[in-house]
Order: structure tokens, then sequence, then C-alpha cells
């Protein structure tokens, strides 16, 4: 740095001149002692007018010269402090041009090359924080007092992965008008370094958990207006039963009847040609 080396100089400016002020005022006191002897030297009559007017006119230089050797000096040491207060201004200009990005993370776009000028309020680079993810979805306004912040489970599947169930962080504050939607936020934990910020994800809202028995969906018939399905029992006869379903998902359906067994052995295939007490064949299915 410029200023540096220009408090270097002023610094060795500076010890030169303390150096030449001390040999100053060597010679000061030189002249000093040969002048006070020869004030004496006359006053006894031992020497003469002339010979003592030298002597205070060399006493007179030496002393002038000090003078100038101590302003000198003086300058010197103001010169340093002048240097290092630019030193100082210096480095905080230096600081005020060195700027650290507010989060940590990776550049993941650069706005400007290397050299290149820029103006204040331009953005140089975008940086992303892999170690922290954020998805976002919009569900719709029938939805929003079914959802609450830091209690509602949420699914989540990035590119084909199914992440570990997350929990919804945040509730857009007021309904979209014109979309009828609102917001909602969570940030991802344990995620895997396959996903990337920016990619696409689906999200499934997890709005009212229960255990219940489920069956596939297609082994539930409709007869006289009712939801019925078909079990084998012991004697592999087909018995008809008539049930309540709930809720559909995934190609299972509810069955909210608290007489379900998890041990009924439930017909999925060929239940339409099925009575009551018809007697079964159960076949292995061909490839």
């Amino acid at each position: 740095m410029i200023q540096e080396h220009a408090l270097a100089i002023a610094r060795c400016g500076h010890q030169q001149a303390l150096a030449n002020l001390e040999k100053v005022k060597a010679d000061l006191d030189k002249a000093r002692l040969d002048f006070k002897r020869f004030e004496r030297l006359l006053k006894n009559h031992n020497t003469t007018q002339d010979a003592f007017e030298l002597q205070q006119s060399r006493y007179l230089q030496v002393s002038a010269v000090y003078k100038l050797a101590q302003a000198q000096a003086a300058l010197a040491a103001e010169q340093v402090r002048q240097a290092e207060a630019a030193l100082a201004i210096a480095k905080k200009d230096l600081a005020d041009t060195t700027v650290l990005a507010p989060i940590s993370g990776r550049i993941s776009r650069r706005f400007k090359e290397p050299g290149e000028m820029g103006s204040s309020g331009q953005p140089v680079v975008q940086i992303v924080d892999t170690s922290l993810l954020e998805v976002s979805a919009f569900l719709p306004s029938t939805l929003y007092a079914l959802v609450t912040p830091g209690q509602t489970p949420l699914e989540v599947t990035v590119s084909g992965t199914a992440l570990n169930l997350q929990t919804i962080s945040y509730k857009s504050p007021a309904i979209e008008p014109k979309l009828r939607t609102f917001e909602i936020k969570a940030l991802l934990t344990d995620v895997s370094k396959d996903v990337a910020p920016g990619s696409m994800a689906e999200v499934t809202a997890i709005l009212e958990h229960r255990e219940q028995w489920g069956v596939p969906a297609e082994a539930v018939l409709t007869r006289g207006g009712k939801s019925v399905l078909f079990t084998l029992d012991a004697a592999g006869l087909a018995r008809q039963h008539s049930v309540h379903t709930g809720f559909e998902s995934n190609g299972r359906v509810e069955i909210l009847d608290k007489d379900v067994s998890g041990e009924w052995l439930v017909v999925v295939m060929g239940q339409a040609q099925l009575d009551d007490g018809s007697p079964v064949t159960v076949k292995k299915e061909e490839n």
C-alpha cells in the first residue's frame, strides 16, 4: 500500500531529523563553551576583541542552526502523524471496499466479472445456502383453517425422491384474492445433497390423521345402493359385508365399520361375480 511506504519514509525522515538535532546540539554546546571562555579571556585582556567576536558570531550561528534543527524535527514528527492518519484512512477505505456476504453459501450466479465496474445497488453475485432449504406451495382457500404452522405434517417429493415427513412452518396471513389460494412453507430437514435449490416439488398436506382398516378400492362394490365387499371364510365360501367407506388415498379405501377385522381375506378380483355364500376357488394369478 502506498500509504504504508509513505509512513515508512516519514519515520525515516523523523529519525534523520532527530539525529541532526543531536549533532547540532553538540555543536551548540561546544560553541557556548568557547564563547564563555573567550568572554572571560577578553575580560582579563588575554585575547583580542576580534577573536572574541569571531567566537560570539559562531555561537549565534550555531544557535540559529539548532533552532532550525528543532523546527525540522518537529516538522518530521508532524509528517509522521499525517502519514499515520493517511494510512488509517486508507485502511478504512479498503475495508469499506471489501463487501462480505450476509450469509454463508455457494455462488449460484455471477452478474459481474472480476475487474468490471459496478455501481451502488447493483447485485454482483447470487448466493444460495444449500444447508437450509425451504419448500413453498399454494393450497386452496377452503383448507386455510385446517393448516396450523408448526403442527400440520407435509409430505414432500423432489425429483421422484420422497423426503422424510416435514412440518409446515409458515402460513400466509392472507388469501390471494384472485386465485383464492394461500401460501405455505416448510423448512426441510434431513435433506439429501442431491436436492438442489430451485427444484420442483410435489407436496401433500396431511390435514387429518387417523388409523383405520383399509382395502383396495377395487374390492368395494355398490349393490342395492350400498357399498359392499366380499371376504373368504374358512369353508371357502364368499361372505358379503355391507360397509361404510371414508377417505380414499393411494388406491385404498378407508372402512369405517368397527366390526372389520384385519384377519379378513378380502376378495379383490372377480368379486363382481359373487353372491353371499358362493363357493370360491382360489387360483394363482398367471403373469
